[in-house]
């Protein structure tokens, strides 16, 4: 949805559940993250809690790739690949969040 906030959808012959992760920003590289689950009435609340708990892992796991991030001044990009070109103009548009940063494309 934008920056800082993210819906999950999950649908099933038998449940819906949604989840919203919104992170808040306590200062310079230092950040809260929320998640929030709904899900209809009828779900057991165990099945929920090991939902969001699962998820909770992966945002851990995720913890430590984003801890271990290798940047580069010059990022290699293939022209030619439409993808890469979406990942692009996506970077300089999100670019306008971040003051003060030198951002290279």
């Amino acid at each position: 949805m934008g920056s800082g906030i993210v819906y999950i959808f999950f649908k099933s012959a038998i449940q819906e559940i949604l989840i919203i992760q919104y992170i808040q920003t306590k200062g310079d590289y230092e950040q809260l993250l929320f998640h929030d689950m709904y899900a209809d009435w009828f779900v057991p609340y165990w099945f929920t809690a090991l939902h969001l708990r699962t998820e909770a892992s992966q945002i851990l796991n995720d913890g430590v790739i984003w801890d271990n991030k290798k940047f580069s001044n010059t990022p290699y990009y293939n022209s030619k690949d439409p993808c890469d070109n979406l990942i692009i103009r996506f970077r300089e548009w999100y670019a306008q969040f971040f003051k003060g940063q030198n951002i290279n494309f």
